[in-house]
Parts: structure tokens; sequence; C-alpha cells
């Protein structure tokens, strides 16, 4: 018998591939996994590159170890989890139980730190250069860079900083012009739709 909640870490993000955007996922790992050389381009750097550069080092750090536990901590310490556990539930939000949430946002926060744990060697990042930022959204900065692969091959990858007192978090990364929370939204709307809108059941299958 095939363990359901071991699958749905698999089966969720091979959806991206059905999607037509399988490349998308390999951005995902780079996103996360590069920062071994952040580099700066031209010009000074503001706020937002400023903080990409020092978390850069957790980031890599993470790539480097290849676990769950240091994906997990690095995930926790820079991602803005709560918004991007809210967003991810999608048209199910309203039926998350209060006393459900706190659970819930550690399950995401290890279900993506699985993922990328998984993934990491299949991508290997020569460097990452910052090229710049710019004011997006509500009070949001978005720093945009690019990943060299030691293949050659190059992604754009702009990263969604959201204020946090006098610093940021990781709200989102944007590979290849797709949000990756977006994928991550979608997903779970299925997953949650395929079990009557039960949201109790998508956090059981988390694994938390």
């Amino acid at each position: 018998m095939r363990n359901n909640k071991t699958d749905f870490s698999r089966r969720t993000f091979l959806t991206l591939a059905a999607a037509g955007a399988a490349f998308v996922v390999g951005g995902d790992r780079q996103a996360f996994a590069a920062a071994a050389a952040v580099e700066r381009g031209e010009g000074e750097g503001g706020p937002g590159v400023q903080y990409m550069q020092r978390i850069s080092g957790d980031l890599f750090a993470a790539a480097r170890t290849g676990s769950d536990s240091a994906f997990l901590r690095a995930i926790n310490r820079h991602a803005d989890i709560p918004k991007i556990a809210e967003y991810s539930l999608g048209n199910y939000r309203s039926n998350l139980e209060s006393s459900h949430d706190a659970r819930y946002r550690r399950g995401v926060a290890r279900f993506m730190a699985r993922f990328f744990s998984s993934q990491v060697e299949e991508y290997n990042v020569e460097r990452a250069i910052i090229t710049g930022e710019r004011p997006y959204g509500e009070g949001e900065t978005l720093v945009k860079t690019k990943l060299h692969l030691v293949t050659g091959a190059v992604y754009t990858v702009d990263w969604l900083l959201a204020p946090r007192g006098r610093s940021f978090k990781v709200r989102d990364v944007r590979v290849a012009g797709f949000w990756l929370t977006y994928f991550q939204k979608r997903m779970f709307e299925r997953y949650i739709a395929s079990h009557n809108g039960d949201v109790a059941a998508l956090i059981a299958a988390l694994r938390v």
C-alpha cells in the first residue's frame, strides 16, 4: 500500500510538470539553493539588495548541507511563512480552524524544506548575481537576480521581500515569470478539493 502522506509531497510538485512548467521547479530549487556567491551588480545596493546579501550565507549553508533541518532553519528564519501559508489555502482559507493554524504553518515550512533538500543536488549553481531592486506592491521590494549554473544555463529569479520591522521577509520567488506560491496554492486547493474541502486532510498530508 502506498503511503498517501509521502506521496503528497512528490505528487503535488509534479503538478508543475503537468501544467507545462517543469522548468519552474528547477528554478525554484536554484532560488533557495543559490547564494553560494551572491554578487552585487553595477551600482550601490538598496536595503533589499543588502538584505539578500545578508541572508545568502544561510541559504548557501542549507544548500551545502542538503538536509531537511538545514532548509527548515533557513525557511523559518527568512521566509514569511504566515503569509505564504495563508495565501496557499486559496479559496479554503476560511476552512482552517484557528486551533490548527500553528500546526498548518509548521507543515508548510516543513513541506518546503523537504522538497528543497530532496532536489538540491540535481542543480549545481555556480554563482548568483544581484542585478537591482525596485518597489513592488504595497511597501514590498523586488530584488532581481541572475543565477548561473555550472552547465552554463542562466535563470532570472526575482525575490519578493515584505517589510518586517527594520528588515524583510521573503514573501515569494518568481522564476522565469512564474510566482512559486501561486503553484503551491493551486496544489493545496486541488488536494483539499479532492478531500471534500477538509483542510485537516491537507495538514495530515503535510506530516506535522
